[in-house]
């Protein structure tokens, strides 16, 4: 879904699997469904999900933004 940041789309396929641990986070979930705009379709299984639901957690950015302001 990264290709579609900032944009919607019809339809979306979102794949999640408990290996992909590090992507595996609520907000990059919920992004993804929220791009879609007719239908969004989710091949995962229970555990992945519920990894990603758990994981609220927000990795911290370092953009440098305060140097530059």
């Amino acid at each position: 879904m990264h290709k579609y940041q900032g944009s919607e789309i019809n339809t979306g396929i979102i794949l999640c699997h408990e290996s992909h641990y590090w992507a595996l986070q609520r907000r990059l979930i919920y992004t993804a469904v929220t791009r879609c705009k007719s239908k969004a379709v989710l091949c995962t299984n229970k555990k992945a999900i519920s990894i990603a639901v758990k994981n609220n957690a927000d990795a911290a950015r370092n953009t440098r933004l305060a140097n530059i302001i």
